[in-house]
């Protein structure tokens, strides 16, 4: 990343980076923040974090903290496989086509699967390194 670069790609990658880092530290994450990262708004994030099974009995900031560490735990392992942050948001939006899954990675979290995304995404990344 050049000093200057205020691409979309270059502040994405910025923003998740700045995420994770809050994440390790055990800061909140703001669902406004995230939702930029995914071109979605918050509130699509909050009502997506109402939803996820198993976990009704936490209260809804939990609930809220407990998806978007999710969504950045899960975006910051496939920018590592992509190697590229915009091309994360699209697969975690929309999967790949010839995965088998017939959810997006999206749709897995906002059902609490997050172990179905990561297996989704180790089967993307073998499609990716076999000819």
């Amino acid at each position: 990343m050049r000093e200057g670069d205020t691409g979309p790609h270059t502040l994405k990658a910025r923003l998740l980076a700045d995420l994770v880092r809050a994440m390790e530290a055990g800061h909140v994450l703001q669902a406004s923040t995230v939702a930029v990262l995914l071109g979605r708004t918050a509130d699509e994030l909050v009502n997506q974090s109402l939803g996820i099974t198993g976990v009704q009995d936490g209260s809804v900031d939990e609930r809220l903290q407990l998806h978007l560490r999710n969504v950045v735990a899960v975006l910051s392992v496939a920018e590592l496989h992509y190697g590229d942050v915009l091309q994360a948001v699209h697969w975690y939006l929309t999967g790949q086509p010839g995965e088998g899954a017939q959810e997006t990675p999206e749709a897995m979290l906002a059902a609490g699967r997050l172990n179905d995304a990561y297996c989704l995404l180790l089967r993307a990344r073998r499609s990716l390194t076999q000819p």
